[in-house]
């Protein structure tokens, strides 16, 4: 997702079939998108249905703007703003993991 193409930020999200070596544009399906940034965080996650989701976090706007807001994109083009409990730090540069446990969460 996204980046910073040496003008700009972007917010694209790409899909790599390791299998066969190609990468897909998803096109966004939904209103709801984030905006272009770069020195973000994504994790991938499979859920137990085989839906991919890439959850993403903050990162650096176009002039400078650091980030706080949370995302949830699956390859289909659907985006959706996470609210989260408690409080969300702006960040960028930053890494994050994801971990689905047994129970879907």
């Amino acid at each position: 997702f996204g980046g910073f193409d040496g003008n700009k930020s972007l917010n694209d999200l790409w899909l790599l079939d390791v299998k066969r070596k190609v990468w897909s544009h998803i096109t966004p399906t939904s209103p709801l998108w984030p905006q272009p940034r770069s020195d973000h965080t994504v994790c991938t996650m499979v859920c137990e249905d085989g839906e991919i989701k890439v959850l993403l976090l903050g990162g650096q706007g176009d002039g400078g703007k650091v980030l706080s807001d949370c995302w949830m994109l699956d390859v289909s083009g659907k985006g959706e703003k996470l609210t989260l409990d408690g409080e969300t730090f702006c960040r960028w540069g930053h890494s994050a993991g994801c971990v689905m446990l047994s129970d879907g969460t």
